[in-house]
């Protein structure tokens, strides 16, 4: 019952869950049905259950064979729509797709090959290279497509509505297939950061937990102190740099600066989920399930234009000044 939220290697959900499911790893199997909205991004993702809501999901391979009542938004490499049928409209985009169930609403693909072999009530529009109707494909609405060839009809294939085609003279990507190409890259993006982020926040929870206390008690003193590191350490590397004495100090402070960066990339969406866990929950922890909403989180604000990055820059430098603090007090209770 309630919503799932769940971050792992192989993930496989068999309960019926009453609300949300929002998953994330390399192999994610969904069996049970689901009353409301499934997020799943992963290297393998199977959705074959009925779903109540919408489904959006990101991956290399991506099989959804259940009966879905809202949306479809798909983005992968290899994607195939099977089961009883999808409710709404289905948006997919990646390297080959095959659509062997009923869709109500509309459809729209973008991808290099493209196979539909079942029945679609809503128009129809797609950018390929190649597209094929089988025999079991009825488009009740318009078709509008953009290939390089016309589209290739299997005996007993039927378009009922208007038919519009723009020939594509050579291979090209299409916008649709740009934002496949987008969604792979922002899911590798996510991948490396919630493996890296549950490593260090789970892994060494009682340090995560001594950044978010700092984060939450001083921000404006963290954030400044951030700012000085930030701008202070490598101006101090670079004139260390000019004095024969001072190169090693120099090498230590650049290596230092790289390590802090990175170590506040990871540690960002740690504070993040928490913060947003504490905030709608009124629940303090550190666990998989919070860093998971901090990866979404982050991610998310940096996809808003020029505001998003100020935000992360902003978040990444209120991490270096916690971790710096946090460190020092390590190092002063070692002494």
């Amino acid at each position: 019952t309630g919503n799932l939220y769940m971050g792992g290697e192989n993930i496989i959900s068999n309960a019926r869950i009453l609300g949300d499911v929002v998953v994330a790893g390399e192999s994610i199997a969904i069996n049970g049905a689901v009353t409301s909205d499934v997020m799943a991004a992963g290297s393998t993702v199977q959705v074959l259950s009925d779903i109540g809501s919408d489904v959006r999901v990101a991956g290399g391979t991506i099989i959804i064979n259940g009966k879905i009542e809202g949306d479809v938004l798909a983005g992968g490499g290899t994607i195939t729509l099977d089961g009883a049928g999808i409710g709404g409209d289905v948006a997919v985009a990646g390297g080959e797709i095959r659509i062997n169930t009923p869709i109500v609403g509309t459809l729209k693909i973008g991808a290099q090959k493209v196979f539909i072999d079942a029945p679609i009530t809503g128009n129809v529009s797609i950018q390929a290279d190649t597209i094929t109707l089988g025999s079991h494909a009825v488009i009740s609405g318009d078709l509008d497509y953009t290939a390089t060839k016309k589209v290739t009809m299997e005996p007993g294939a039927m378009i009922k509505g208007a038919v519009t085609f723009h020939e594509r003279p050579t291979k090209m990507l299409s916008p649709l297939a740009l934002v496949a190409i987008f969604s792979t890259l922002l899911l590798w993006k996510f991948f490396a950061l919630l493996a890296c982020a549950l490593i260090f926040g789970l892994v060494f929870r009682r340090y995560s937990t001594a950044i978010i206390t700092e984060a939450t008690a001083r921000p404006f003193l963290e954030l400044g102190r951030g700012v000085l590191i930030f701008i202070g350490l490598p101006i101090l590397s670079v004139i260390l740099f000019g004095t024969l004495i001072g190169i090693p100090l120099a090498i230590v402070g650049m290596f230092a600066f790289a390590a802090i960066v990175l170590f506040a990339w990871i540690i960002t969406p740690v504070i993040v989920g928490n913060f947003v866990y504490r905030s709608i929950w009124k629940k303090d922890e550190v666990s998989v399930k919070t860093i998971l909403i901090g990866v979404f989180v982050t991610l998310l604000i940096g996809l808003i234009p020029i505001f998003g990055g100020f935000v992360e820059m902003l978040l990444m430098l209120l991490s270096i000044g916690c971790i710096v603090t946090v460190k020092w007090r390590i190092i002063k209770e070692w002494r």
